[in-house]
């Protein structure tokens, strides 16, 4: 399977429309066309009866009657009534679709029972949720037709004739839509235990038949439209018919210029080689592609209330880190500017540079008070933005145009890049040798560009990243704020072919059946989640010398900032390709028995009734390549030597990655005095073409670490900051490399079911017993090989190889889980020979279903890199229908009880953060132990765990005696003395043997190989261990939906068309991240008891500022807080819903032809969050869940207008205009969906927009 690399599709500016498939799909459609004209006045009349084939393998459409659809195929993998089965199946009539005129999923699903969609329609906002509530729509807007979820649970599974998919649906091709709720394995196979959403697609029937239709609407810039057509044609009379069908979609949004072009071609056919019923072939193919740009319907994080509240200039080149302080926690550890000790500190400022400083408008923090009112610690408003240490990035202001960077740039220098001396051979060290010593080198800081934070992260613990909550400032619904650079695309191609069989006048049967699908995914996002955050440039100089050769010319002076006081963006680009490949293998048999036909006993043969067993084999194999790329920094000289951290070497490390600092507004010096609201401020979007530097070649002014930044100093994070730094001019290019978070996978899933349909007593009672015996066997490899060489050379940056033939499947893991399944329902009805019904009930009927289901998604790993539990999830439903007016009225009411185990709990970043920490942790234990304990002290021999005492050497380093006092001294800025040796040895270093003690519970994890690679763990000369994230890691969690289902469709006369649904619904989660709870419990927290007090930056000596505990309590707060929604309903859930759909045609007198209808949508509030509060006793966050805040309630209106006629004699034409949102007419409405802890909104999306589309359909 060729690896397909990461594609760059072309859309606005940098798109054509040129591409070859795109004009064979148009030069196909007008074809067809003209090919049909000819037939227009020979079209059949249209009451002419029409044959259908009535196999029982697959649906008979021609029973729907307006939205009432009788059959389906859960009654035991055959066409039954669907009065007959007790699972939840709502069927999608074409009529329903052509009535709302939906298309796809995105349109379809926020009218149907129980369901949910996210995207600009949507009825959710599809936000990924994190520990503490962090809203990122990326997935969303990467995968739009995936965004979905069915009671609450989570996304059910997709299918196309019943064989799951990935392919997005669309009408076109679609003779009705089946959903599924639940978890029914034995009948529908393995899928989500939400159940599935399925399509069938258009058969070839045995009539001459022509479709055409055209749409235009709402859009961006320009309309949307849509053309597609079907032509279905009898070759061979009663043996062979064909059908055809194109595509042509161009949607664009309202938000411009995000877009979607669907175009499609499909084909089938059908052959009775005997002309008649018995036997028939089918096979169907479909080619396609999607590209598109999904609209971003979050508003974007925001950090101008940070500036309003405290405005400063910052400068840079004068910034010092902040001491240590034990009242401020790691998180607070940021670069601020010198506060009052540092100012007094000759060696940094003196008073009159404060009052200077102050003056100008720099930042000044003088007393932690300065942190806003409600904030739980002392805490920092400007502060980096997650720009990387040292990495390579452009920055985009206009200056250049829009297609090019203006400059190559780095906003932040690790302070292991700076030697630690100011002079260097009477050299001033750059840094430090302006008019203001910075010394950062000395002060272990770092150079750096300061912003506004984000609300979220200076108030601290329980606070989300709070973003834009109105349309005030700039109308988010107009225009996409990462302008054309996302996109999504769908390149796919499908065959099926089908044999069926009937035996015995239809009593017995077999179908055989084979299916391809290959799909290939590409999405790239560039501002979205985290990396959307808005903030204000208060830099009035950048990290860049005015002159390089500043030692000869003495002008130690940065750059001034051409970009000062103008709105940034700094984000990080994702990029994701998905390579799938599906094959599935199918038989089904089937035997009838009717005892009515064989015994002569009517009363007996009634009670004993007909009965249908149906079994079932098959195999489907999924084979997958998943790798998310970023944009990687190399050059001449190789950037990883000069960046700073030592696992910079490695291309998928962060320190590599390509950061973009996007300036998306003018310049607004008056915000500094005029501005007094967000709104305020003047945004645009980021039009620049932000994926364009790929492979390119650019200049750069970097910092050159000179000749110790080498490839063997690199790895063994030997310091290469030794004085002989300077600035230096040199080329590099951004090159799509390979991330952590790739697989390759290929899962068998091989199944034997049986299932068993009986009705006895008179019909009145219908069982479905069902067996379902599945063997899942996997292979999973989420680390390529790195090669040691690469291109003839040593493969500095360890990029892995990812050629199918060295990235290989039998490299990886191997897992085989088995699954035995059984379920049951039945339906019982009302003995009406008994109890007689109303002349105007035809039947009520009892049902009653239990089933089980579990997801084979062995592609979650947990830390070790091994599969995680599968999903597995059961449902029991129970309830009533009643048919009345000869089933012009159906009505069903459905209780259900679900449950889905082991889904993904939103624990990764919590993994990642507590395993590296314990890295660290030991890293800096063995690393000051063995610096000051590498020797018995008695025989001096060498011992790498020491003997708990320091070193002669190292006491007569450190130890000093005063002649004149005869005290010892530790350290010449001592001021105690000790009469003793080791009085003074034990004040230096009093957790020395305490130290050695604490690595040993540490062991367990940091000599475990597998975690050793899975977080890329490198032990370094001095002891100290450098280690990255491991990419995702996966834990479970348990979500139970209790709830409540009603569905009525009404047709009370030919022209009238009605339907409603209501569900209540409880969704809760429980038993959430049971082995990071593990973990926690069992070692983090006695640990912590035990060797908690330890300090993190000294821990031989006595805690002066952080320690291990009070550091890995604030990476446990998201579990706490996690741990504290147990037994709370998950994100977005809506206790009520409600949808009303209906359309009335005029049939006679001056309105004859006009149809009116429309639809409303009611959903209930949604829970967005909860004050937080600390908890004394366990020293813990948790948030106060009988205290939430809730949203306000929603409801939608659509209008549909029409007109239908038979036109040039037999020609169908029927004109419609659907109006969707017309209660948000002016596109002004803005949904909150989170709270802050103290209720105030934190982040919303702008409401569902109003369109109107009209539709001309020709049909003869």
């Amino acid at each position: 399977m060729p690896v397909k690399q990461p594609t760059e599709p072309m859309t606005d500016h940098h798109m054509n429309n040129s591409n070859t498939y795109k004009k064979r799909i148009k030069a196909t459609m007008l074809a067809c066309s003209f090919l049909c004209a000819p037939f227009l006045t020979f079209a059949q009349d249209d009451d002419e009866e029409e044959v259908f084939e009535l196999s029982p393998f697959t649906i008979d459409a021609s029973t729907d009657s307006g939205y009432y659809a009788s059959q389906t195929m859960a009654g035991g993998r055959l066409s039954s009534s669907l009065k007959d089965t007790g699972a939840a199946v709502q069927v999608i009539t074409k009529e329903f679709m052509e009535d709302l005129g939906a298309t796809g999923i995105e349109e379809l699903l926020q009218y149907t029972t129980s369901s949910e969609v996210a995207g600009i329609l949507g009825n959710i906002s599809g936000s990924e949720e994190g520990g503490m509530g962090e809203t990122n729509v990326g997935g969303a807007r990467r995968d739009p037709d995936s965004a979905t979820r069915v009671r609450g649970l989570t996304a059910p599974s997709r299918t196309r004739n019943f064989f799951v998919t990935d392919i997005p649906f669309d009408s076109y091709n679609t003779e009705r839509i089946d959903i599924n709720r639940g978890a029914n394995s034995f009948l529908f196979g393995l899928a989500s235990p939400a159940g599935i959403i399925n399509n069938d697609l258009t058969q070839a029937r045995f009539r001459d038949t022509n479709q055409f239709g055209f749409r235009i609407g709402s859009g961006g810039r320009n309309p949307s439209y849509r053309a597609n057509f079907k032509v279905n044609r009898v070759l061979v009379e009663d043996k062979l018919a064909v059908v055809v069908a194109g595509l042509m979609d161009k949607t664009e949004y309202r938000q411009r210029p995000t877009f979607k072009d669907d175009d499609r071609f499909y084909a089938a056919f059908s052959y009775r080689p005997f002309g008649n019923e018995n036997t028939i072939f089918r096979g169907n193919m479909e080619r396609g592609e999607i590209l598109g740009n999904a609209p971003d319907v979050l508003l974007p994080q925001v950090n101008f209330e940070a500036f309003l509240r405290k405005p400063a200039v910052m400068n840079a080149g004068m910034m010092v880190k902040n001491r240590r302080n034990p009242d401020y926690p790691l998180a607070a550890q940021h670069h601020e500017g010198p506060n009052m000790g540092q100012f007094n500190n000759n060696r940094f400022y003196n008073a009159a540079d404060r009052e200077a400083f102050l003056a100008a408008g720099y930042i000044v923090r003088d007393r932690p008070e300065d942190a806003p009112a409600g904030a739980q610690y002392p805490t920092l408003t400007y502060r980096n933005i997650r720009w990387g240490g040292g990495a390579y990035g452009f920055v985009w202001d206009g200056s250049n145009g829009y297609d090019e960077p203006a400059f190559s740039y780095t906003d932040q220098y690790p302070g292991a890049t700076m030697h630690r001396t100011p002079f260097k051979n009477d050299t001033p060290n750059f840094w430090s040798g302006g008019n203001y010593k910075n010394n950062v080198g000395n002060n272990g800081g770092a150079p750096q560009g300061l912003y506004p934070g984000n609300i979220g992260e200076i108030m601290g613990i329980g606070w989300l990243d709070q973003g834009f909550v109105d349309l005030d400032t700039f109308d988010f619904s107009r225009a996409n704020l990462g302008w054309d650079n996302d996109y999504y695309s769908r390149d796919f191609f499908n065959y099926s072919f089908a044999l069926e069989q009937t035996f015995w006048e239809g009593k017995g049967g077999i179908s055989i059946e084979y299916d391809f699908q290959d799909l290939y995914r590409d999405s790239y996002t560039a501002l979205n989640g985290g990396n959307s955050v808005i903030t204000f440039d208060v830099n009035e100089t950048i990290l860049l010398p005015q002159d390089i050769n500043y030692a000869e010319s003495g002008n130690y002076d940065m750059m001034p900032n051409p970009n000062f006081a103008r709105p940034v963006i700094m984000t990080k680009s994702g990029q994701r390709t998905n390579d799938d490949q599906r094959t599935s293998k199918r038989v089904t048999a089937f035997a009838k028995y009717d005892f009515r036909d064989t015994l002569s006993n009517d009363k007996l043969a009634n009670i004993l009734g007909s009965h249908t067993i149906t079994l079932l084999g098959d195999e489907n194999r999924h084979h997958e390549m998943l790798i998310n790329w970023f944009r990687g920094s190399f050059g001449n000289p190789e950037p990883a030597l000069h960046i700073g951290p030592a696992n910079a070497r490695q291309a998928l490390n962060n320190a590599r990655n390509t950061p973009n600092m996007v300036y998306i507004g003018p310049a607004q010096p008056e915000a500094y005095t005029d501005y007094t609201k967000i709104s305020d401020f003047i945004i645009h979007p980021a039009y620049y073409d932000l994926r364009s530097t790929t492979t390119k070649t650019f200049s750069k002014t970097y910092y050159d670490l000179g000749v110790d930044a080498t490839a063997q100093a690199l790895a063994d994070d030997i310091d290469r900051s030794n004085g002989n730094e300077f600035w230096a001019q040199g080329t590099w290019s951004p090159i799509d490399t390979p991330s952590k978070n790739l697989r390759r996978q290929q899962t068998t899933v091989t199944s034997l079911a049986a299932n068993a349909q009986s009705k006895m007593f008179g019909d009145h009672l219908v069982l479905n017993l069902g067996y379902r015996q599945d063997e899942v066997e996997n292979w999973l490899n989420t680390e390529p090989p790195i090669p040691a060489m690469r291109n003839g050379n040593p493969n500095l940056d360890e990029i892995p190889d990812i050629t199918p033939d060295k990235w290989l499947l039998e490299d990886g893991t191997n897992n085989i889980v088995k699954k035995n399944i059984f379920g049951y329902g039945g339906v019982l009805y009302w003995p009406k020979d008994i109890i007689p019904l109303p002349e105007a009930i035809d039947d009520i009927t009892f049902h009653y279903n239990t089933s089980d289901n579990f997801v084979p998604s062995l592609e979650r790993v947990d830390q070790y890199r091994k599969p995680v539990p599968s999903q597995v999830g059961d449902t029991m439903d129970w309830g009533v229908s009643a048919y009345m007016w000869n089933n012009k009225l159906v009505a069903r009411l459905n209780f259900y009880e679900a449950t889905l185990n082991n889904a993904t709990a939103p624990t990764s970043g919590i993994w990642n953060r507590n395993h590296v920490r314990i890295f660290q942790w030991y890293g800096r234990l063995n690393r000051d132990s063995r610096r000051f304990d590498s020797y018995d002290n008695e025989t001096g021999e060498f011992l790498f765990s020491g003997d708990g005492l320091p070193d002669p050497d190292i006491i007569d380093e450190f130890i000093t005696l005063d002649e004149d006092d005869g005290l010892y001294y530790a350290g010449e800025e001592a001021e105690e003395g000790f009469a003793k040796l080791e009085d003074a040895v034990a004040a230096q270093w009093p957790y020395l043997a305490e130290t050695r003690k604490a690595m040993a519970p540490l062991e367990q994890f940091v000599f475990d190989e597998e975690l050793i690679h899975s977080f890329n763990a490198r032990f370094l000369p001095d002891g100290d261990i450098n280690i990255q994230w491991a990419g995702n890691i996966s834990d479970t969690a348990d979500i139970t939906s209790k709830g409540m289902e009603a569905e009525i469709i009404i047709n009370p006369t030919k022209s009238w068309r009605i339907a409603f649904n209501a569900a209540k619904q409880e969704v809760i989660s429980d038993n959430v991240a049971p082995r990071l709870e593990n973990l926690v419990d069992t070692f983090l927290l006695p640990y912590m008891q035990e060797f908690g007090h330890l300090d993190w930056g000294n821990p031989t000596g006595a805690p002066a500022g952080e320690t291990f505990e009070s550091t890995t309590y604030e990476r446990l707060v998201e579990y706490f807080y996690v741990k504290g929604l147990e037994g709370q309903p998950t994100a977005e859930q809506r206790e009520w819903r409600f949808n009303l759909i209906t359309n009335y045609q005029f049939r006679e007198g001056l309105l004859k032809g006009f149809t009116i209808g429309g639809a409303a949508r009611w959903q209930d509030e949604v829970n967005g969050g909860y004050p937080v509060v600390f908890d004394e006793v366990n020293r813990v966050y948790k948030p106060v869940i009988d205290q939430g805040y809730f949203t306000d309630t929603d409801l939608a209106i659509d209008l549909t207008f029409g007109y239908r006629k038979k036109i040039m004699g037999n020609i169908d034409w029927r004109m419609q205009i659907n109006m969707r949102n017309v209660h948000n007419w002016d596109n002004t409405d803005v949904d909150v969906f989170r709270f802050q802890q103290n209720g105030s909104a934190a982040r919303a999306r702008f409401a569902p927009p109003r369109q109107i589309w009209l539709t001309n359909t020709f049909r003869f």
